[in-house]
């Protein structure tokens, strides 16, 4: 690096007190200085921006904490819903050995998160018999209530 000349006004206490101190010439002394200072002012800026990306990658992972246990108690919610509505299938299997799909339907508008679809294929995994439409014993009324005739 090449070098300029200067001239600087200083206390002269100071600078007898600095020559005597520093073992080092006093324009050493105020290169390193000076270089450690500039040196420092980009290492901060460095800094400011790793925590700013981190923060921002903080946010993210929360978020993405939020929507994962979000999911996750949905998950468990459907689940338990779906169990439920089978419970109530499974009965109607173990009395009757059928089940329809209007009863299905039935126990479906029960449950704000469980689908036809989902019900009716855990019942034929279940290997349970399903019909269209389950005549109760009742006067050949469907289980909701309307005439098969």
């Amino acid at each position: 690096m090449s070098k300029i000349r200067k001239n600087v006004t200083l206390d002269e206490d100071l600078v007898r007190m600095a020559e005597a101190k520093l073992g080092m010439p006093l324009s050493t002394f105020l290169n390193m200085a000076l270089s450690e200072e500039l040196n420092a002012s980009d290492e901060i800026g460095e800094v400011k921006k790793e925590i700013a990306d981190v923060e921002s990658h903080l946010t993210f992972l929360h978020s993405k904490l939020c929507r994962l246990e979000k999911d996750k108690a949905a998950s468990i919610d459907h689940h338990k819903s779906l169990e439920l509505a089978f419970s109530t299938l499974t009965r109607i299997q173990d009395i009757h050995g059928k089940v329809g799909e209007n009863q299905i339907r039935n126990v479906v508008g029960n449950y704000d998160d469980v689908t036809f679809a989902d019900l009716k294929k855990k019942c034929i995994d279940s290997d349970f018999t399903i019909v269209k439409a389950f005549e109760s014993a009742k006067e050949g009324r469907l289980s909701n209530g309307s005439s098969l005739r």
